[in-house]
């Protein structure tokens, strides 16, 4: 039996239509995207044509202009010997206490808004104080300004605290002649604590703030034999969080570092020579090479001179 293969054609269909059709709708669709990217390019082609081209304007320096406002506010034969600055009205402009040596008083000038400053306020030190420097700081956290003024002449350290919240006087010890004074925060209680430079003892006096707003005596600690320490700061100098004193011997002509415990202690200086002398006189202290570690810049008395010194490690 002869079997056939029996195929039957299948219906044809055009589809050339359809081609047609779809090849229309994907430029539809993809004529906004064509576009928006053509837009973009165009955009960024400009742009860095206006970078490239457009010529770049030079940052005018600074030629140091200082212009003299104020020929002499203080008095005559008033023996300035130091000023601090700091808000003391709480009104934004920046005021100034000036320390009168001779007279033994210091003076309170208000900045005012014309680029002048007011006299306001004169407070005796005492009898005999010869007050030499002064450090502004909230003593007693009430958000006014207080004053602390190194008395050479009466062996002491004068506390005026502002808004008429009453004045304290701390000894220095007997012949210790203090000649300047700093505040930081040496142990952990948040009340600041104050450190005097003691010329005449050879020593630095350390007053640890209490929460009564008064301090403890002085622990001193010394600088060396005939160091006559002129000038004291304080700083982070080894970077451990725990802060430090430095102080510059005007007679041996050095500086000296204590290095903080953090529990209001200190461990003993740390001599650095200066050259022969130089007899420092004033330090300040800043990051000046950016490296993050505290620099010294100290001027020098006995060589008119000005000593950078950066710390290195």
């Amino acid at each position: 039996m002869n079997k056939s293969l029996n195929c039957v054609q299948s219906k044809k269909f055009d589809i050339s239509h359809y081609l047609q059709g779809s090849s229309s709708g994907m430029l539809n669709n993809l004529l906004p995207i064509l576009m928006a990217i053509l837009c973009i390019m165009i955009i960024i082609t400009a742009i860095i044509i206006i970078c490239f081209t457009t010529p770049k304007s030079e940052v005018k320096k600074c030629e140091l202009n200082f212009v003299r406002k104020n020929s002499n506010p203080i008095e005559y034969n008033y023996g300035p010997q130091a000023v601090s600055l700091g808000d003391f009205n709480n009104d934004s402009w920046m005021d100034m206490v000036i320390v009168n040596s001779l007279v033994n008083q210091i003076d309170i000038y208000f900045g005012l808004n014309d680029e002048t400053f007011s006299k306001e306020f004169s407070y005796s030190t005492g009898i005999s104080s010869n007050p030499i420097m002064s450090a502004v700081n909230d003593l007693n956290k009430d958000s006014y300004l207080d004053i602390v003024v190194a008395n050479y002449g009466r062996h002491s350290i004068g506390i005026f605290y502002g808004y008429v919240a009453g004045q304290r006087t701390y000894s220095t010890g007997n012949n210790s002649y203090p000649y300047s004074v700093a505040a930081g925060y040496f142990n952990d209680d948040v009340q600041l604590d104050l450190v005097t430079a003691n010329f005449g003892s050879n020593t630095i006096g350390v007053f640890l703030g209490s929460d009564n707003n008064s301090f403890i005596s002085q622990r001193t600690y010394s600088t060396g034999s005939y160091s006559s320490p002129y000038s004291v700061a304080v700083g982070y100098f080894n970077n451990d969080t725990r802060l430090d004193i430095i102080v510059i011997n005007y007679d041996n002509s050095k500086f000296g570092i204590f290095l903080g415990h953090g529990d209001g202690t200190f461990d003993g200086i740390i001599l650095f020579s200066m050259p022969y002398g130089s007899h420092p006189f004033s330090l300040a202290l800043a990051d000046f090479n950016r490296n993050g570690k505290l620099d010294i810049a100290v001027i020098n008395n006995g060589t008119d001179s000005l000593s950078l010194y950066l710390q290195t490690c």
